[in-house]
């Protein structure tokens, strides 16, 4: 009877985590090594299968405006007596790229309140945090990124970089005389018109 229930549970544990939008990891405070699920990997455009890395390597592919502040925010939780953590930061995707994601993790202490794992889940945020919600595009930070981006092969020769600028004249008088609701149309159309001329 144990073992019928133990099948059931790893049986709706893994139909759970394949179901997920969501991809898992599980990380040996001891050891000082990850496991990422297959999910977790494919969600970084790695090969679809578990693996295990050092927190080295993690680290090293976590963006670098992010890794000191990630680093300290993990420090402190595990110095806490909280259990659980939440945080935002960026990761490199295979395509070289970064994919911004929302960590969630639980912690088991021993006795003596020592962290021995952490374990919790991620999940691709890239989308709410890139995205302008009136327009559709690429916002604020988006852009940077993009620009740091392009600015490397157009410094070193092996590219090239542009920037256009598209003012809307008199755009603040549409927003004080039609107001809020006519000027969000405005660039909810100046937005599409834009995004079927270019890439």
């Amino acid at each position: 009877e144990a073992e019928r229930r133990l099948s059931l549970s790893e049986e709706r544990y893994e139909l759970a985590a394949r179901g997920s939008r969501d991809g898992l990891w599980d990380h040996d405070v001891a050891v000082g090594k990850t496991y990422e699920s297959a999910r977790l990997n494919a969600m970084l455009g790695k090969p679809e299968a578990e693996s295990w890395i050092s927190k080295e390597e993690w680290a090293s592919r976590l963006h670098a405006e992010d890794r000191e502040r990630v680093g300290e925010e993990i420090r402190r939780f595990l110095q806490s007596d909280r259990i659980t953590n939440e945080m935002e930061y960026r990761i490199r995707h295979a395509d070289g790229g970064y994919r911004w994601m929302l960590s969630r993790g639980i912690v088991v202490r021993d006795a003596a309140g020592h962290p021995l794992r952490i374990a919790g889940s991620e999940r691709d945020i890239t989308l709410q945090k890139t995205t302008d919600s009136l327009t559709g595009l690429a916002n604020r930070g988006a852009f940077l990124d993009q620009l740091a981006a392009g600015r490397q092969p157009a410094e070193n020769g092996s590219g090239a970089a542009a920037v256009l600028l598209v003012d809307i004249d008199h755009f603040r008088l549409i927003d004080e005389s039609l107001g809020r609701a006519a000027s969000d149309e405005l660039l909810v159309q100046l937005s599409g018109r834009l995004r079927t001329l270019a890439r």
